[in-house]
């Protein structure tokens, strides 16, 4: 041993000596050969049970053992034997909290867990400042006194600006306050802690990272010593974990939640307990709820913002207080003397997280405020002056930033690149701390990505909206006409992909109202975008007249594809209207001014006459047609016209009652959907093989259908599909003579039939009526109701439970009222209408009666 100083060098004498290889020694020992290199090289202290199994496998005597065993441990600077130091004793003084504690019950389960457990030396709670990492550390402070028989040691470094003073602050704290020897204070830590099962929780650590030298160097000569921090960013030592903690949960928007539910969410109810405190008789209620969530929402879920606005109900109503969180949140101030003052107010505990970042980064996380929401470095890159030259150091810029705990960073990867964001707070303040106008260029870069990439790739980006609605509302403010009119015509393929239907309609309606001066170019296309959106929410009557006028526009500017396009969606909607012979007239006009090189308008073309020969009923030439169209979109390669033509095919067979052919053709069409990702499609597909099920009697499959199409158009309600929808649940109700149900379907078809101008939906539902006025008897109401749906429904649609309940309802009738001479009117039909409901209605009360007299008996 005269020649070794440390463990590492007298770990490879000794290997070397048996002429073991690292990796045969790391076999021996139970561990990996990348251990063994760092043990060798002194680059790692082995745990004590480690360096246990080192000298029983090279077998050191025992007059060797303990002092081998204090050199691995402690290096050659030994503090020596373990010895108690005066004014060690085991103590818990872990501050008491004045409030109840909400929320985190998982969060302070998992962390409990963490900290009992010897092997985790090292905690850090995370998080911006106001997130409650303290209160969190209070509260595990309390639930660990069982694991740490040895103490626990609180200590706030709120006060302290030097790092070199955190260890002898520590030593002062654990040793009782009493006069210390001359060596250093983590030397005298080591030796007071090395056997002691103790937890040192270090508070407010944001400025004293310096200080993590000295904090690690204990940590390894001591056993059982545990450490947990708190911090605006990690330590950076190895070993430590680092936890995020999050903002508390808000109660989500719109929440359907009882009274009693929306009370037990965290925000929500640590904002009451606070806010009771003032006044005593606060109480979440209906009256009440949307004042209370409002306040809630504009807090972020910080527990520092909740508890600031409670404490404002001193001198506001809740009302009141709703206008100043959502004007003046940054500057409430809860007039408490017991807290530090970079905690009485939020802009206060931000200013203190911005001292702490170099000048370069203050002004870049002043420039992110721009972001409305998540972005990658590449867009920090394009529109921060502040950024840094290459992507790599901008995204260390960011990364510095997320542990500074001003950024966070979400799970989701945008072109390969991780994605950051701002809490809405910190955006707020960061956005009042820059100095540059970036609305301009940020406008710009987000315009240009929305023109740059298909709609369909930017509708696989949700991210996007935000960014964009604070471009579209910041050119309208400009009144930058030219450059918001070519954002919105060029959003209008992303709103349709994403289902945003409203929104464009808003969009394109903002445009035409403010009148604002168009180019034709700009008028065609904004009409033409303007009608689809119109007719796939089934508002019929203005599509007609906007796409009149792009019709017009785009004759003027000879652009022939576009006229024969438009034509094709007026075909679609004389279709719904029942006018077959003016929808055959709008194919021909845009056949006429097609050319054989346009495959895919002469696709769409050939479907809809194919779709208008199925109608009425002729139905070979509609499948060959449709089969051209099928073939002919495969070759190019192109999976919309695919699907479509997939999907009437799939209806041309269930038509003529070919029910294996059209289930296989409507999956293949939802394969082609789900690989395009469209939403709407896959539900109006599910539709069709809902009725397929229904017909064929398979109930429950076909209800499991018409489920998944209603969650697929949950946040767009599609006119089409929510028409199929009902369609089918009046069949099905229908078929399991649940009369109040169909009633309720039928009545759901006719109003949506009225709102879409659809002759066939409410066709239907005349019909499901009629069967209903047989139920009840009704002759004459049933008589004028199912011929008025014969005279109304064409040919090839007249099909399936159509059919055979028009046939049921006939054969019925038959000897009690004959059909009226010709197709009765609209007033004759509604009379009958209100018939059969009556009847259904009195017969709902007979049977209620009959019940409550049985119940009586």
């Amino acid at each position: 041993m005269e020649h070794i100083h440390t463990f590492g060098q007298w770990l490879r004498r000794e290997r070397e000596q048996r002429s073991w290889t690292r990796r045969e020694f790391a076999d021996q020992v139970s561990c990996s050969v990348s251990l063994i290199t760092k043990l060798e090289r002194d680059e790692q202290p082995p745990s004590k049970a480690m360096a246990e199994r080192i000298l029983n496998v090279l077998q050191v005597d025992a007059g060797q053992h303990e002092r081998l065993l204090r050199l691995a441990r402690f290096g050659p600077h030994d503090p020596g034997p373990a010895t108690t130091l005066d004014g060690f004793s085991p103590r818990w003084d872990v501050p008491t909290p004045p409030t109840a504690f909400y929320g985190r019950e998982q969060e302070l389960q998992n962390l409990t867990q963490r900290l009992e457990d010897q092997q985790v030396r090292i905690v850090s709670l995370i998080g911006p400042g106001g997130v409650g990492k303290s209160r969190l550390a209070l509260e595990l402070g309390h639930a660990l006194r069982p694991a740490f028989p040895d103490g626990i040691f609180w200590l706030s470094f709120i006060g302290l600006d030097n790092a070199k003073l955190v260890c002898p602050t520590i030593l002062q704290r654990v040793a009782g306050q009493r006069q210390l020897s001359h060596s250093s204070a983590d030397e005298q830590l080591i030796r007071m802690l090395r056997n002691k099962r103790c937890l040192l929780i270090l508070d407010n650590m944001d400025h004293l990272i310096a200080s993590g030298n000295e904090i690690g160097h204990v940590l390894n000569y001591t056993d059982g010593l545990s450490i947990l921090v708190t911090s605006r960013r990690p330590l950076q030592l190895y070993g430590e974990q680092v936890y995020q903690v999050q903002p508390l949960p808000l109660p989500r928007e719109h929440s359907t939640s009882t009274t009693a539910e929306l009370a037990q969410v965290p925000s929500l109810a640590l904002f009451l307990d606070r806010g009771r405190a003032i006044s005593s008789s606060l109480e979440l209620n209906e009256a009440n709820r949307a004042a209370i969530t409002a306040i809630c929402a504009a807090s972020d879920g910080l527990p520092l913002a909740l508890e600031i606005a409670a404490a404002n109900l001193r001198l506001h109503t809740l009302d009141q207080l709703v206008e100043r969180v959502q004007q003046q949140r940054l500057d409430l101030s809860p007039h408490w003397t017991n807290t530090p003052m970079r905690h009485r107010s939020l802009r206060q505990m931000l200013d203190w997280s911005f001292e702490l970042l170099t000048p370069t980064l203050a002004d870049l996380c002043a420039q992110l405020s721009i972001f409305a929401g998540a972005f990658t470095p590449s867009d920090v890159q394009a529109v921060c002056p502040a950024a840094a030259d290459s992507l790599e150091a901008v995204q260390n810029q960011l990364i510095t930033l997320v542990e500074a705990s001003l950024l966070t960073r979400s799970e989701l990867i945008v072109g390969g690149q991780p994605t950051f964001a701002l809490l809405p707070i910190i955006r707020e303040y960061a956005a009042e701390q820059c100095t540059v106008d970036l609305r301009s260029a940020y406008s710009d870069y987000i315009s240009a990505q929305i023109r740059r990439q298909p709609p369909a790739t930017l509708g696989t980006q949700p991210h996007l909206k935000p960014h964009i609605h604070a471009c579209l509302q910041w050119l309208d403010e400009q009144q930058a006409s030219p450059a918001l009119v070519e954002l919105i015509i060029a959003m209008a393929g992303v709103w349709f992909n994403w289902g945003d239907l409203h929104e464009g309609i808003m969009w394109f309606e903002h445009c035409i109202k403010q009148q604002i001066a168009l180019t034709p170019a700009q008028e065609a296309r904004l009409y033409h975008r303007y009608g689809m959106f119109l007719t796939k929410l089934g508002q019929h009557s203005s599509a007609i007249a906007a796409y009149a006028v792009s019709l017009a526009a785009y004759a003027a500017l000879q652009q022939p594809a576009n006229q024969a396009q438009v034509l094709t969606f007026l075909a679609w909607i004389a279709r719904q209207q029942h006018q077959l012979e003016q929808a055959l007239a709008y194919v021909d006009q845009a056949e006429q001014l097609a050319e054989p090189s346009w495959t895919s308008r002469m696709i769409q073309l050939w479907t809809l006459r194919a779709t208008l020969l199925c109608d009425q009923a002729r139905f070979e030439e509609g499948i060959a047609l449709f089969t051209r169209c099928v073939d002919c979109a495969r070759e190019h390669e192109l999976l919309g016209e695919i699907s479509v033509s997939l999907g009437n095919l799939g209806y041309a067979y269930f038509c003529i009652g070919n029910t294996l052919r059209a289930q296989r053709y409507y999956k293949e069409c939802l394969h082609v959907q789900a690989q395009q990702q469209d939403l709407m499609g896959q539900a109006y597909q599910r539709t069709n093989l809902a009725e397929l099920y229904a017909i064929s009697g398979n109930i429950a499959r076909a209800r499991a259908q018409l489920d998944k199409a209603q969650r697929l158009i949950k946040d767009t309600p599609v006119a089409s599909v929510i028409n199929n929808i009902a369609y089918n649940t009046l069949y099905i109700e229908l078929s399991q003579e649940n009369w109040e149900g169909a009633q309720s379907a039928a009545q759901r078809l006719l109003q949506l039939s009225e709102l879409t101008d659809d002759v066939q939906m409410r066709a239907a539902a005349w019909l499901g009526m009629a069967v209903l006025g047989v139920h009840l008897q009704q002759w004459s109401a049933s008589a004028t109701l199912v011929h008025a749906a014969q005279a109304n429904l064409y040919p090839g649609s007249y099909v399936g439970w159509l059919r055979r309940y028009a046939a049921y309802v006939q054969q019925a009738l038959s000897s009690h009222a004959p059909g009226p001479a010709a197709p009765p009117s609209e007033q004759a039909c509604e009379q009958a209408l209100s018939t059969i409901i009556h009847a259904l209605h009195i017969q709902a009360g007979s049977k209620h009666t009959k019940s409550r007299q049985r119940y009586r008996a």
